[in-house]
């Protein structure tokens, strides 16, 4: 083969490589699935108590872009957003936001199924853990990452639902990712809304 097609082939493999390894996923059974981000959609999660000043301070300074849909929730308000004029980068699109509302609130990425459905995360993400006795191990890992731990669920008692924060720092997915690769726990995984349902994007979920 002729050495400069083979460094361009190989370039281009070193290229999609990269590309895979920056992209986002979650673990199903132990395996990495990759998650399509849709540039264009963020949720915006803010308190319940600061929904009406929020809102409207968001309406009022950000106007190239659409609330799409509301995400029903106890605690939360989950607002979906969508660009309306020209292509952003998810990037730049939560800059705006931010820049609008400030940073008492919770900016997320949205993505898609491979359906090409639309996935809204949300602020929750679920921790089994391996036993009992790891909660003091769940506490710490809680702090570290500057989480809420919001509730042990009653009928599955090793299973715990947290909550991101202002403070966190990281999206709901990328939490989830980073505590489940520690070993420490027998699952990690974040919540998403589908088509205005919260559930779990495990594959298997709707035959559960």
């Amino acid at each position: 083969m002729n050495s400069k097609l083979f460094l361009i082939l190989m370039l281009q493999w070193i290229a999609v490589q990269f590309a895979f390894s920056q992209s986002s996923y979650y673990y199903h059974r132990g395996n990495k699935i990759p998650l399509r981000e849709n540039p264009q959609r963020i949720s915006v999660v803010t308190p319940k108590r600061g929904e009406s000043a929020q809102k409207q301070k968001l309406q009022r300074r950000v106007i190239d872009a659409k609330q799409t849909e509301k995400i029903k929730n106890v605690a939360y308000d989950i607002a979906v957003y969508e660009a309306t004029v020209g292509a952003k980068s998810t990037v730049s699109f939560k800059k705006m936001v931010t820049n609008s509302i400030g940073d008492s609130v919770i900016v997320l990425p949205c993505f898609k199924n491979s359906d090409g459905k639309d996935l809204t995360m949300t602020n929750y993400l679920y921790v089994k853990l391996k036993r009992e006795g790891d909660f003091k191990t769940l506490q710490a890992i809680a702090s570290n990452f500057q989480l809420k731990i919001v509730e042990q669920n009653k009928f599955m008692p090793l299973w715990y639902t947290l909550t991101i924060t202002p403070e966190t720092r990281r999206n709901t997915l990328e939490v989830a990712n980073e505590i489940f690769e520690t070993g420490l726990f027998a699952s990690s995984f974040a919540d998403f809304s589908y088509d205005a349902l919260e559930c779990s994007y495990d594959p298997q979920f709707a035959i559960q």
